[in-house]
């Protein structure tokens, strides 16, 4: 590999790790993940920077640890993102094999052992998320990042391989640095990792977004849909020209805080949408359109239908017992909740 690629590899993927753990500071968890794995490639790419006179051992022990680390957190994110188990236990016992294969080959000078131990162990830790990622290709982005981390990972395995073949050196790293064998390999890695990187940045930041989106579109409180998440609904749905709309408006929560202390509000709110999502009808959507008004759409049927859904939703509220709810004091108990509450539920034709 010559000078100025070499120079290029370190700089590169340390300035990548950087742009993944600012992602990771905005708020994506996995973005840490992938940042450390570049940060250790480039730190391992700077090895043979060091001064001579630490020595070879010490240096190669230095590189072959940090991409094996590399690699662990490599794996590490694609188990993360695919929310399946880390396997922690198994991937350190991989990296802890892989290191101390590569580094008794350095010890026996045995440059056959030392790579073959290296680029196995890491095709292992970045390959053993493979599986958990083919449960979640769901759009064109997750296609790509298990395209490009199958290609690393079939790439890494090949080169540790094949130069158990096609080097006849077993002495000494000098002849395979410079070898033109080793500039292609290291080449095609350099070039296959940025890729990586770029389409794993890409989905980092792509899920942040969607994660973002689904916030605004889900009431934290209540789990119903928020406004926008209804709209978005509505445009996604087949609306028919019998479809109708329940409006629900609950009043008098200012009084129930005075009575019952500054959480009641949120745990009447809590059971009135349960009670709301347990009344929305197959292909309907309940949603939470301000502090105390509930909307929910009823896709079929027109007024005749939403009508009994409205009244049914009216008397519920009126009549659930709330002395059990975790809202009325048991020394309240027998003051009724519901007859300070005011429940209004009216059939629309239109959202507003």
């Amino acid at each position: 590999m010559g000078d100025g690629f070499a120079f290029l590899f370190p700089i590169m993927f340390i300035t990548l790790a950087g742009m993944f753990l600012l992602v990771w500071r905005w708020g994506a968890p996995i973005a840490k993940w992938w940042g450390l794995g570049f940060l250790c490639s480039g730190l391992a790419a700077s090895v043979p920077a060091l001064p001579n006179v630490i020595p070879m051992m010490v240096r190669g022990t230095i590189a072959n640890a940090l991409f094996g680390l590399a690699f662990f957190h490599f794996g590490g994110a694609l188990l993360r993102r695919a929310d399946a188990p880390l396997m922690t236990g198994v991937r350190i016992a991989i990296l802890v094999v892989s290191v101390g294969g590569a580094v008794f080959g350095l010890a026996i000078r045995n440059l056959h052992l030392q790579i073959f131990a290296s680029d196995l162990g890491c095709a292992l830790l970045m390959g053993i998320g493979l599986p958990a990622t083919t449960k979640r290709l769901r759009d064109l982005m997750d296609c790509a990042l298990f395209a490009i981390v199958a290609l690393v990972t079939f790439e890494t395995f090949l080169q540790a391989v094949t130069v158990t073949i096609t080097l006849p050196e077993q002495d000494g790293t000098g002849v395979y640095m410079t070898s033109t064998y080793a500039f292609l390999m290291q080449s095609s890695a350099v070039v296959l990792g940025l890729i990586q990187a770029l389409v794993a940045l890409a989905s980092v930041v792509l899920d942040r977004i969607e994660a973002d989106r689904q916030t605004d579109l889900r009431d934290p409180l209540t789990g119903l849909t928020t406004r926008p998440g209804l709209d978005h609904a509505l445009k996604v749905k087949p609306r028919g020209s019998d479809a109708t709309f329940i409006l629900c408006e609950v009043d008098n929560l200012r009084e129930a805080s005075d009575l019952f202390g500054p959480q009641a509000p949120d745990r009447i709110i809590i059971r009135i949408a349960d009670m709301i999502r347990a009344e929305c009808p197959v292909g309907g959507v309940a949603a939470r359109i301000g502090d105390q008004r509930f909307l929910l759409y009823v896709p079929t049927g027109g007024p005749a239908a939403a009508a009994p859904i409205a009244e049914r939703l009216t008397n519920a509220i009126y009549r659930y017992d709330w002395s059990g709810s975790g809202v009325v004091p048991a020394a309240l108990g027998g003051l009724s909740l519901a007859a300070l509450l005011s429940i209004k539920c009216q059939v629309l034709r239109e959202p507003f």
